[in-house]
């Protein structure tokens, strides 16, 4: 599978930008991935966290609905939890990602990573900052 059929099949949502979640994830996991697809959690949670907390240090919305990160008093635990069970859980059920628990990394498929280079994770990572754009109407 090229870069692009992954972008269209991970981000395929009938015409729609996919769920902010997805988007902050993908975001999150290709500025900590390695040249192998692979990234630490606990990296990736704290990436993701500080992309909403960001936004509230900004004095924008963390999010427009109820969300752990609308409190203070949420744990990296808690967001690791949020991944797994929502924007990961996704990709792992196509099969694209993999979870090894027991060293906390989160892994794109080796057959998928053999087609990515340096130009397919910087134009994913701008389709997703445009994408988070308009979900938040910015842009």
């Amino acid at each position: 599978m090229t870069c692009l059929g992954l972008h269209y099949t991970i981000f395929d949502t009938g015409g729609e930008d996919a769920d902010h979640f997805t988007l902050t994830f993908m975001m999150a996991f290709l500025s900590n991935m390695n040249e192998n697809g692979e990234a630490l959690l606990t990296d990736v949670s704290e990436s993701f966290s500080a992309y909403y907390e960001q936004r509230k240090s900004n004095g924008l919305p963390a999010e427009k609905k109820a969300c752990i990160f609308l409190h203070d008093d949420y744990t990296q635990k808690q967001v690791e939890s949020l991944i797994l069970s929502n924007p990961f859980k996704r990709f792992e059920d196509m099969g694209f990602m993999h979870h090894s628990k027991h060293i906390g990394i989160i892994k794109i498929d080796r057959s998928i990573m053999n087609t990515f280079d340096d130009n397919d994770i910087s134009d994913l990572l701008t389709y997703c900052d445009e994408a988070l754009d308009r979900y938040w109407g910015e842009k």
